[in-house]
């Protein structure tokens, strides 16, 4: 939740969206649900203003997943959207800005956790 999303492995060209898709397993407080992830980065443009090269990178991402635990049927979804500036000279990450929605239900609970973070990164 705190790290950096991680980006494509295909290179990302200015104005150009790029779309993943992944299943990965998440635990969540020891109960383990598959959740299947579509992930959409565009290379919003690169500012050389400052000296350096800086990239803005926006994200967005779905997830959503279900395990049935009991007689009851457990799901996850979690939306997430965000920007993320990378100096490109000093391979350094300089800001993120991000928001996130996650539910849960399990039988009659519900619960939703919003998110919203503003980091900025400094060299140690």
């Amino acid at each position: 939740m705190l790290g950096l999303p991680e980006l494509p492995k295909a290179a990302l060209v200015e104005g150009k969206t790029i779309e993943t898709t992944e299943r990965k397993d998440e635990n969540l407080q020891g109960l383990v649900i598959p959740v299947d992830t579509t992930s959409k980065f565009t290379l919003v443009k690169i500012d050389n203003s400052s000296g350096k090269r800086v990239a803005e990178v926006k994200y967005e991402s779905e997830s959503s997943g279900a395990v049935e635990q009991g007689k009851q049927m457990i799901t996850l979804d979690v939306s997430a959207e965000g920007t993320v500036l990378f100096d490109l000279d000093d391979h350094l990450p300089v800001r993120r800005t991000s928001s996130s929605t996650t539910n849960i239900s399990a039988g009659q609970m519900a619960i939703e956790i919003v998110n919203t973070i503003d980091s900025t990164f400094t060299p140690a």
